[in-house]
């Protein structure tokens, strides 16, 4: 087996290939956080007014309004979003309004 060495411009392709593979993650965590809420404002509060039926409507967590829309997520691990519970809510500020993103339910001592 014979050692050949590499040229200028294999290892100008193969740094390239090692930056790239540096980079990458930056690049990419970002659009991630940002696709899952990561960077979208968040708000806390006690649940004061709800849609009467199902998620879409109007909410008012913490005395701000948030509208829900089919795409909101909620998550009811820490308890039911019902009157009287504490919450988070990921939101976007969409023509004026804020548009509720994700709405969590979170435990009662962190609306305390």
């Amino acid at each position: 087996m014979q050692f050949v060495k590499p040229t200028a411009k294999f290892r100008t392709v193969a740094m390239s290939l090692v930056f790239m593979a540096m980079i990458t993650p930056s690049i990419v965590a970002p659009q991630i956080a940002s696709a899952k809420g990561g960077n979208l404002p968040r708000h806390r509060g006690w649940v004061e007014v709800k849609p009467a039926s199902g998620k879409v409507g109007t909410w008012t967590v913490g005395g701000k309004t948030f509208v829900a829309t089919k795409a909101t997520q909620l998550d009811q691990a820490e308890g039911a979003l019902t009157v009287g519970a504490c919450a988070k809510v990921k939101f976007k500020v969409v023509n004026g309004q804020n548009q509720a993103v994700e709405i969590d339910s979170e435990p009662a001592a962190d609306c305390k």
